[in-house]
């Protein structure tokens, strides 16, 4: 499967490419920290270049589809509230607030 197939309900790997290069080359997103980083690591994941979900930091044998998505924005959401998986590694609240908006933006919904 590629990002953005007809049945994965995640958005089209072209609006995910162009959501990625101008989170990375825009100058206004530049100073973001750790925002920033999340958003980028979940652009990435969804268009299958990271080897592990930028939250639960699960293996990723495949570009995600929209249940996947939402499953790693729910964890997001909950990390942002201290809630983390034992053995995962902690972040900023910044880097899983990135992570939440831009997984419910990837899987169709508001966000970014």
């Amino acid at each position: 499967m590629t990002p953005g197939d007809q049945d994965d309900g995640i958005r089209a790997d072209t609006e995910l490419r162009e959501k990625l290069h101008e989170r990375l080359n825009d100058g206004y997103y530049l100073g973001e920290g750790d925002y920033q980083r999340g958003v980028v690591a979940c652009l990435r994941w969804a268009l299958g270049e990271l080897g592990v979900s930028p939250v639960t930091e699960q293996p990723a044998a495949q570009v995600p589809d929209e249940r996947a998505a939402t499953r790693e924005q729910h964890r997001a959401y909950a990390a942002m509230r201290g809630e983390v998986a034992e053995g995962q590694e902690r972040r900023s609240l910044q880097y899983y607030t990135g992570c939440e908006n831009a997984l419910s933006w990837i899987a169709g919904r508001d966000g970014l």
